[in-house]
């Protein structure tokens, strides 16, 4: 996971919501584009082109806008409408087993808008992910309600792992960390599992 740093929302977006008067009030289900799309790009451009929980490289095709803070709690919530609050919305992959979809109407412990989120959890060169610490709760808790140590997740990071070099004999140790693969392409968006790879190459 890695801290994602919320910028203002859009203009189109604070404009669409004060278009309400006495006689509609904006939810939504009246959220559609070009506003929709609008936000969306704000938050693929704001997270670098990566999936806000796992870190997969994602574009608008293939990814949704996602509630942090869910707009249908489950019984255990407190019920806050907080549909159309910008920070409140993040972009997540559209996987079945993991991130939003696999989330559902929970909340999560540990959130990418925390800015220690990233020191919370650690990576195996095999594409595992643990909590640093065992008996943190809150990051096993994350883990699970995020379905980020499922098998698929970990063979995608295994190999951009791989991609990266970790395993190749001809590049050395020195050489990997050198490289930052935290760092932005001229396009904006970071490497896929960006935080994974400069994890595994930090224990090097």
């Amino acid at each position: 996971m890695k801290f994602i740093q919320k910028g203002p929302e859009p203009v189109e977006f604070t404009s669409w919501k004060a278009e309400g008067d006495p006689d509609w009030n904006p939810g939504w289900s009246d959220f559609a584009n070009p506003q929709k799309q609008v936000v969306k790009d704000a938050l693929l451009s704001e997270q670098g082109g990566i999936c806000c929980y796992c870190g997969i490289r994602i574009e608008s095709g293939n990814s949704h806008i996602e509630h942090l803070r869910p707009r249908h709690p489950s019984n255990e919530e407190e019920l806050v409408n907080e549909e159309l609050v910008y920070e409140n919305l993040l972009a997540s992959c559209n996987a079945k087993e993991n991130c939003g979809d696999e989330k559902g109407n929970l909340t999560i412990p540990i959130t990418p808008l925390d800015p220690d989120c990233g020191s919370r959890f650690g990576y195996g060169s095999y594409g595992e992910m643990n909590p640093l610490n065992t008996k943190d709760t809150a990051a096993i808790e994350t883990l699970h309600r995020l379905g980020l140590g499922n098998k698929l997740l970990k063979e995608h990071r295994r190999a951009a792992i791989e991609g990266a070099g970790v395993f190749d004999s001809f590049i050395s140790t020195q050489e990997l960390k050198s490289s930052n693969y935290m760092q932005k392409d001229s396009e904006g968006n970071f490497p896929a599992f960006c935080f994974a790879i400069a994890f595994v190459i930090s224990q090097l």
